[in-house]
């Protein structure tokens, strides 16, 4: 049994799969401080655990407690996806292939693994970003802009009166600042969405799925014009193939 993890700058999310489906799945707000704690919670009793693979983005401290904690508990040393000029059958276009994150290119990998054509691939976490995938699995390069919570905290730290809205209010006739605020973002992160999707189609001239992950994307959904679907594995999903890949169990 092999363990996904993918560690993003606010959330962490988890599953298992035996190379078929993906199964004990899991999702928590992290921090450095409670990552040993999370590991311990539910990763401990894991049996039958032969690897464990991470797609990592938050920095090398959470990669150094997760290396320390897997050798201790399991006597297993994780291995951590990055992206590539080319896997499991999507080509990447990025000026430096390396660069690109992992988890937008495990996003697109598995994205390709599922629909085999033309996608808009929304990932709406800290950052918001869009990627484009052509009908032959070429990436063709995305866009970032900040999530809602950074929005948010942008407001209330450069001007004098607006404070952290609490509100997750979507109420265009907002009568309160945080109502306000707080429809103001969500109507930019879906208006960025509907907007990219369509710049996307024309620049490809066909038309593209498009699907949402990432921890707000039940947040944003309901305020798109855009035929779209919430897909919460993607990355992981992506994860899946791309490691089966490298180890040899499927093709690439």
């Amino acid at each position: 049994m092999k363990l996904l993890i993918d560690i993003g700058n606010s959330r962490i999310k988890w599953a298992c799969t035996d190379g078929e489906d993906l199964f004990a799945t899991g999702a928590r707000v992290w921090s450095p401080d409670s990552l040993d704690y999370l590991c311990e919670e539910n990763w401990a009793e894991l049996a039958g655990l032969d690897s464990v693979w991470v797609v990592n983005v938050a920095g090398p401290e959470p990669a150094s407690r997760l290396d320390a904690w897997f050798e201790t508990a399991h006597a297993i040393r994780p291995r951590y996806a990055a992206a590539a000029a080319s896997a499991c059958g999507v080509v990447n276009s990025y000026r430096e292939p390396a660069r690109l994150g992992a988890d937008r290119f495990m996003a697109l990998v598995g994205a390709w693994e599922m629909w085999q054509g033309a996608a808009c691939i929304v990932d709406c976490g800290t950052a918001i970003t869009a990627d484009g995938l052509s009908a032959e699995g070429v990436y063709v390069g995305g866009v970032i802009t900040p999530g809602l919570a950074l929005m948010q905290r942008s407001l209330a730290a450069h001007t004098h009166a607006l404070a952290m809205s609490t509100s997750r209010s979507v109420e265009i006739c907002s009568l309160t600042t945080d109502d306000g605020i707080a429809a103001g973002c969500h109507y930019a992160a879906a208006g960025f969405i509907d907007r990219i999707h369509a710049e996307f189609q024309r620049r490809l001239g066909t038309d593209m799925h498009c699907v949402l992950t990432g921890g707000e994307a039940s947040r944003i959904r309901p305020l798109l014009s855009v035929p779209h679907e919430v897909d919460s594995l993607l990355v992981l999903r992506g994860l899946a193939v791309y490691s089966a890949a490298a180890d040899g169990t499927t093709g690439s």
